[in-house]
């Protein structure tokens, strides 16, 4: 088995797309996966027609599978579990077609991981700039963004919600001040919700 790839200074997931010849020298992409469950060395470099033939046909029920594992993690978006399974080396009509089927019996809904993900980075202290960004970055609609945003996030709450992420973190100069706005803005506040709610915090703090 082939080791996991070294990116950004970490270990990050093995590299499970395969480029493989075949007899007649052209080239066949496919996943490592598949080439495992068609009963050959998951490393294979090369392939005799039969071999491809076999290959093949294991690629929908192992990109099936590959999608199940990820999901059993947690609840994935369909743009994002269809990036997983192309980079993992399946084919864009073997991909669509899995999609397609894990749709139709609900184990992939956009909205229900729209409504995971807002109500988890509410609760990280994550602001709706973010969350909205992130939700876009997962090619998630517009409609759905704003259904679990109204669910999640009630308007008017982000001042509170901004006060809440800076937790205990003490404002006792002007740099301290300048720290808590920017943390405030990179979690994905506006620039006037980060103020008021540092305000807020001094306004408390001071009262202490």
């Amino acid at each position: 088995m082939p080791p996991a790839s070294k990116r950004g200074g970490g270990f990050a997931r093995r590299d499970r797309k395969r480029t493989v010849l075949l007899a007649d020298n052209t080239e066949m992409t496919t996943s490592s996966d598949a080439i495992a469950a068609a009963g050959l060395s998951a490393d294979t470099t090369v392939l005799d027609q039969e071999q491809a033939a076999a290959v093949r046909a294991a690629e929908p029920d192992s990109a099936r599978d590959r999608a199940l594992r990820l999901l059993g993690y947690r609840e994935r978006s369909t743009s994002e579990l269809e990036a997983r399974l192309l980079e993992d080396g399946y084919s864009h009509a073997v991909v669509e077609s899995v999609l397609h089927h894990l749709i139709r019996v609900g184990l992939v809904d956009d909205s229900r991981f729209a409504a995971e993900f807002v109500r988890s980075k509410a609760s990280a202290g994550w602001g709706k700039i973010r969350i909205v960004r992130s939700l876009r970055e997962h090619a998630i609609d517009v409609s759905v963004t704003e259904e679990a945003l109204d669910e999640w996030l009630p308007e008017g709450d982000e001042v509170d919600r901004a006060l809440r992420a800076l937790r205990s973190m003490r404002i006792e100069s002007r740099k301290d001040r300048e720290r808590a706005l920017r943390r405030l803005i990179n979690k994905g506040f506006t620039f006037s919700q980060a103020k008021e709610a540092v305000s807020q915090l001094e306004v408390t703090q001071d009262a202490d």
